[in-house]
């Protein structure tokens, strides 16, 4: 396991200009709508392989304006999100209003303590949808350790938006997916070298 971890490494990112990114898109991110299992991969895949139970507690990484964490809460499951945008976690508040499943919090995966917070192994269910805080080795097995049964991260591979990359290069955005194809081959190492089955789905 140990030459994968080594070479999923963390790419260089400016936190500061991540923050500033993400919160100028919470404004576009905002709508309240829920994902309905029907139309939406992460959502019948949670279904289908039951990866949540009423009662159970789940974390969503990355949770931008919290749509997914109200989806699982509607299934009656306790939902904690947490995104380094303070704007984006605002508007996952408001989306959430006064209901008492689902919490948000700013946090940084890349530098939060798990053990600080209680939460190794606390979680039922631990969520990772297109987001790009699992950004090498460390925090992926984080996201291991966090999660007690499932573990679900969902990424963008085979990508080929040429005029998009130009774009990015020009504005000076961060490419969240540049390096995923490999991501994806790093991760499925780490867990078969800890006796864990992983599958993957298209």
């Amino acid at each position: 396991m140990s030459s994968k971890v080594e070479m999923w490494k963390s790419r260089k990112l400016n936190k500061s200009a991540l923050v500033e990114w993400w919160d100028s898109m919470a404004g576009s991110a905002a709508g309240c709508g829920a994902p309905l299992e029907d139309d939406n991969f992460t959502m019948s895949l949670i279904r289908k392989e039951r990866m949540i139970k009423s009662g159970g507690m789940a974390l969503d990484i990355g949770c931008g304006s919290g749509r997914y964490c109200i989806a699982i809460a509607d299934m009656g499951t306790a939902v904690t999100g947490i995104d380094i945008s303070p704007k984006m976690i605002e508007a996952a508040r408001k989306c959430a209003g006064n209901r008492e499943d689902a919490s948000f919090h700013v946090e940084d995966w890349q530098s939060l303590d798990l053990a600080d917070k209680g939460w190794h192994k606390a979680f039922d269910l631990v969520l990772a949808n297109i987001t790009p805080a699992i950004l090498d080795s460390s925090t992926f097995v984080k996201m291991i350790d966090a999660s007690r049964n499932w573990c679900l991260m969902v990424k963008l591979i085979n990508r080929k938006t040429s005029p998009l990359d130009e774009l990015i290069a020009l504005i000076g955005a961060p490419n969240f997916h540049a390096g995923t194809d490999e991501a994806i081959e790093y991760a499925f190492s780490i867990l078969w070298s800890k006796g864990f089955r992983p599958f993957f789905c298209v």
